[in-house]
Formats: structure tokens, sequence, C-alpha cells
């Protein structure tokens, strides 16, 4: 069994991040998809290799705009999402999920906590933790017994 805390959208808010530090320390993967990924950089002495970041449309430079990860047995496509629109719809982020034969997709942009499965593949938007988002949010996972699971915590302050 394996642990992934999800975040995305942080934009600068190190309250927040703080507010959930114990969790994200007991993870085993911490995924950050983008929009100010740079704010884990305090964080990666931390978390070392558990931290997987990808860039999203405010972040100008380092990081890949999407990655995959294998978390026992389960690839998991990492995207911030802006470049597959998926403020209008989920249709081009789930063809390229298709292609890479991921079995989740964790993405972000559009700062609304959201899951949904599409042709058995699972989507997860964590949501923002951006200061002015007054639904603060982040997902967790487990990955265990060959199935991946997830929720949103919202109980966030910061």
């Amino acid at each position: 069994m394996k642990t992934i805390a999800v975040l995305s959208d942080t934009h600068g808010n190190y309250a927040a991040i703080d507010g959930i530090l114990p969790i994200l320390e007991s993870c085993d993967y911490v995924f950050h998809l983008g929009d100010c990924f740079t704010d884990m950089r305090t964080y990666s002495r931390i978390l070392g290799d558990r931290l997987i970041c990808v860039k999203g449309n405010c972040d100008f430079y380092g990081e890949a705009r999407y990655r995959l990860a294998e978390v026992e047995g389960k690839r998991l496509l990492l995207t911030h999402g802006d470049a597959f629109g998926v403020k209008t719809s989920l249709t081009r982020l789930a063809l390229f999920a298709e292609e890479q034969r991921a079995d989740a997709v964790f993405y972000g942009h559009t700062h609304v906590a959201a899951e949904e499965y599409r042709n058995g593949i699972l989507f997860v938007n964590p949501g923002s933790l951006d200061r002015l988002n007054v639904s603060k949010s982040f997902a967790y996972a487990v990955v265990a017994e060959n199935k991946i699971t997830c929720c949103h915590n919202r109980a966030i302050k910061g």
C-alpha cells in the first residue's frame, strides 16, 4: 500500500501547506501539479525524492508539463491540465491518458476539486490551496491491492 498527497495551484500559500505538512510527511509520495510548484522547494529537503512536480501555466521554468509515475504497478499521469483545455472539457486529456495507458490522471488548473471515471481511468483534480480560494482542498490517494482510492480534504486553513 502506498499513500499520495496531491496538491495543485498553491500560488504561494505557505500557511495552507504548513497546515497539512504532517500529512505530507506521512505520505509515500507528494505530487504538486503546478502553478507555483516552486512553493515546494521549501519542503523538498523534508520530502526528498517523494516529491514529484509538474509545471503549470504560472510556472515559467523547470519541470516537465506532464510526468508518468508508477506506483504499486499503476500508471499515474500527472499534469497541470491547461495544455489539455481542462477548464472546458476533459476530452483531450482523456485521449492523452488513453495513449499513455494511464490508470489514473491527476490534474489541476481549474481550482475546483473533482473526481470521475472515464473509460475506466480515474481523473482527480485536488482543487486549490490558493489563499483566495474559499474552498481550499487537496487530495489524498491510496494505491493498494490493484486499486486506487481517492478522497478530497477541504478543511484547510491558511
